[in-house]
């Protein structure tokens, strides 16, 4: 049966073991010789035998043991039975005369790779595929393009205006992706791969192009400020999301609690916008907006409806003018005076209103606005006038 030859250098302290494969040859998948030369460092003692160790990788299987007695300057062992595309290590262990052996007598293990294939230059990858892109990292990954290879090298380029720029060259690569890190927010890059053995590298594949997101951006509207909303119980909130990136692709976004309950009952969220109809105080909180591996978030904070006014001064007749602006429905008490900063607001008061003009030393009743049949008037009010309810306070 015809078999391949390698050679192994001699097992000595400074001369480790390198086993050499014939490049561009069929190696044998049956058989396999190694040739060794005599050691030079023996202990001081003539070498007796050699002991090679033969581990086949990735079997649970025990390791062939071969003891053979040197009988000339060169000297080989072949290997028979060996299995088609699998991976072997194998090392060689000198001994002398006294039975002393150690570190020193014993080769670093080699790897032998036993294949039915060529081994010819390595074949060109597939173009890449890209996904799981954040603002400051990806996963790169691509199909193995067969035939015989031990490696990949990973090339990253930045796209700019003025040409590419490699930024990382990673080679070395065992599997069939990469997790690349340390990219910069809302950025262009290509990816490429080109995959190696012992006769050098193939030729790079066509690069997959992609681009970093930036930051989650979110808002809720009119009112609100520096990310925060203050609203009151009942009212419709609808807080939005938006990412920041190169193109406009398609974006999945998600909305959670921060403190992992659940949204508030029958809310709803879509293309980035979440609606909390009939806000109520425990809906308040930090609200999460997720999107391409980019978190952003916003406080909500729910003041319970109605809220008594609690600043103004107190004039004659026990009535309350108020001076500034109410930005909330109030309910207020019978025989208080609103005075307005704010057209178009809406106020409840407790039965009739009546609007005065504001003269002084004169009263002029205006419009009256009544409904003796309701606990509560709703009425509209206008710029610079002053309003009071109909009925008198309860003393």
């Amino acid at each position: 049966m015809a078999h391949q030859s390698v050679s192994l250098s001699p097992p000595s302290l400074v001369l480790p073991v390198h086993l050499g494969i014939s490049r561009g040859e069929s190696l044998n998948p049956f058989t396999i010789s190694v040739s060794w030369r005599e050691s030079e460092t023996n202990g001081g003692r003539p070498i007796v035998r050699y002991e090679l160790k033969l581990t086949e990788i990735g079997t649970v299987a025990d390791s062939s043991l071969v003891v053979v007695t040197p009988h000339a300057t060169q000297l080989t062992h072949s290997f028979t039975n060996l299995q088609q595309n699998t991976i072997y290590m194998i090392s060689i262990t000198a001994v002398n005369r006294d039975g002393s052996t150690g570190p020193e007598m014993t080769s670093d293990p080699v790897e032998i790779i036993i294949t039915t294939l060529p081994v010819g230059p390595p074949q060109i990858p597939d173009k890449p595929t890209v996904s799981m892109i954040t603002n400051t990292s990806a996963r790169i990954s691509w199909t193995n393009p067969g035939g015989y290879r031990e490696t990949y090298t990973l090339e990253i380029r930045r796209i700019l205006d003025c040409g590419n720029e490699t930024i990382q060259r990673i080679p070395g690569i065992t599997s069939e992706s990469y997790d690349q890190a340390g990219l910069m927010p809302v950025t262009t890059y290509d990816a490429r791969i080109l995959s190696v053995n012992f006769n050098g590298p193939s030729n790079f594949s066509d690069a997959a192009r992609f681009s970093t997101v930036g930051m989650v951006m979110v808002g809720g509207g009119e009112g609100a400020v520096d990310d925060t909303l203050e609203t009151t119980s009942g009212d419709t909130v609808t807080l939005t999301c938006s990412l920041d990136q190169v193109e406009n692709d398609p974006v999945t976004f998600t909305w959670a609690r921060q403190d992992g309950r659940p949204l508030p009952e029958g809310s709803t969220q879509a293309d980035g916008v979440l609606t909390i109809p009939g806000a109520r105080v425990e809906d308040s909180g930090v609200y999460v907006c997720s999107a391409s591996g980019v978190q952003g978030s916003f406080t909500l904070s729910v003041q319970q409806f109605p809220e008594q006014a609690s600043s103004g001064t107190l004039s004659t007749g026990g009535a309350v003018a108020i001076t500034f602006t109410i930005t909330l429905l109030v309910s207020l008490p019978v025989g208080v005076v609103i005075g307005l900063l704010l057209p178009q607001a809406v106020r409840r008061c407790v039965g009739g209103v009546r609007r005065m003009k504001r003269r002084e030393g004169e009263e002029d009743e205006g419009d009256i606005y009544e409904e003796p049949d309701k606990m509560a008037t709703v009425i509209p009010l206008s710029q610079n006038e002053a309003y009071v309810c109909s009925q008198q306070r309860n003393q």
